[in-house]
């Protein structure tokens, strides 16, 4: 299992991975922002919400759970997709 943590195809897989996740939420985030309604609740995140905001008063609030949730699934998807490519890449490179 340590050989395929030094390996840079699952390094490249991972951050690649991991850096797609913390793109998107971050565009959903902005794409959400200029949304002002103040008779609902709007949240922000995926999978699992992160933020939210609204109602009167401007009532703004981080969600926890959300982020940490966001972390665990953003860093086992990415592991996920680095241990995948490099099976892959081992396989093209053994033919």
């Amino acid at each position: 299992m340590n050989k395929i943590f030094k390996s840079n195809f699952f390094r490249v897989g991972f951050c690649f991975a991991f850096l797609t996740f913390i793109l998107f939420n971050f565009f959903l985030y902005v794409s959400e922002n200029g949304v002002h309604d103040c008779h609902a609740f709007h949240t922000v995140g995926f999978p699992f919400r992160f933020y939210q905001w609204g109602k009167f008063a401007a009532m703004e609030k981080i969600l926890w759970l959300g982020i940490i949730g966001n972390l665990i699934f953003g860093v086992l998807a990415s592991f996920l997709c680095g241990l995948f490519r490099h099976l892959i890449m081992n396989k093209i490179r053994l033919k």
